[in-house]
């Protein structure tokens, strides 16, 4: 008797198909497509530069991002659906994951990229500007529920933009004139008989400047040592007057000495108790700024905008004594 012939007769059916399923679960390729990629390594430059990822099958999706990035997976992402609908503003990167049609973006103040599929057997990949000294390297990997595949992507460093214009406009409705109270200087007079105080007036008061945008990359396009812009000083009948001096062109607020010497005043403190209060008139105001500027290595050209916001005494003052209280 054959070997055959014995298992049909002591095997019951159920025995068989079990089997015959653990035989074929040996050989997964039965069931499953191997995936086949058109690229596995991808070197993008430039800003907007896209690269097609042809795919052998349209059962698969993106199951992971990985960034050179320390602690990358902290850092949000936006995904979208196949209408270009926003989904998701704050999706860590490193557990999003696309599994029909739709975008994945990721922008911070250095590089940024767009993981889209519109096709089923298609990946597109885009990036922006890489402002790091640096190369970046990202990995999107893809799964089709028996491989996983990462496609490695690399991008050179753009950076080395420098400034070639800066122009400022009013914004409408931006500029005020106010009183803001300085300081409060209580002294008690101890002698028999008015003694003069003198205060000065400007002492520990600077002009504060600082930029916004809505293009978060804006204040990283120029090195460190490039980013002294001119400014605004003053609203004139004109316009803006532009000051004789430069400013960092951040997001942080500085501090610049006033352009006019510091004034003093003195007053007669009554004996007793005195309370001086110190108002001074301010000048605020907002001006938008267009940046025009230039890439030296790749020959870009850039225009991007912003809002220049001051604030600056205007030299008007007023210093006056109250009435000594009562004990």
């Amino acid at each position: 008797m054959s070997l055959f012939t014995h298992l049909k007769k002591s095997i019951r059916p159920v025995g068989v198909i079990t089997m015959i399923l653990a035989l074929n679960g040996c050989n997964p390729d039965v069931f499953v497509d191997r995936l086949i990629l058109s690229s596995e390594l991808l070197s993008l430059h430039g800003d907007g530069e896209t690269s097609v990822v042809n795919l052998s099958s349209d059962e698969w999706m993106v199951s992971r991002i990985e960034l050179d990035i320390p602690e990358y997976n902290r850092l949000p992402c936006k995904l979208y659906n196949e209408a270009g609908e926003l989904v998701s503003a704050y999706e860590p990167v490193g557990y999003t994951y696309l599994s029909g049609l739709g975008k994945i973006t990721f922008e911070d103040k250095y590089v940024d990229f767009t993981i889209k599929r519109s096709v089923g057997k298609q990946l597109e990949i885009s990036v922006g500007e890489n402002l790091r000294d640096s190369e970046f390297q990202f990995k999107v990997e893809l799964h089709n529920g028996y491989q996983a595949i990462p496609i490695s992507i690399t991008q050179p460093p753009g950076s080395g933009y420098v400034i070639d214009s800066v122009a400022y406009t009013l914004k409408p409705q931006s500029h005020s004139i106010y009183l803001e109270e300085k300081e409060t200087i209580n002294i008690n007079n101890n002698s028999t008989e008015p003694i003069p105080y003198t205060v000065h007036v400007f002492s520990r008061v600077n002009h504060k400047v600082y930029f916004t945008s809505t293009d978060p990359k804006l204040f990283f396009y120029l090195k460190e040592n490039d980013k002294r812009v001119p400014y605004p000083e003053k609203v004139t009948d004109n316009g803006l007057e532009m000051s004789d001096r430069k400013v960092d062109l951040s997001p942080r607020v500085q501090t610049i000495s006033l352009p006019f010497p510091d004034a003093t005043k003195t007053v007669n403190l009554r004996v007793g108790r005195n309370k001086i209060s110190v108002y001074l008139e301010y000048e605020e105001y907002e001006a938008d700024f267009y940046l025009h500027m230039s890439n030296k290595k790749t020959g870009n050209q850039k225009c991007t905008r912003g809002v220049f916001h001051s604030k600056m005494p205007t030299g008007d003052f007023l210093v006056f004594i109250h009435k000594p209280e009562t004990e």
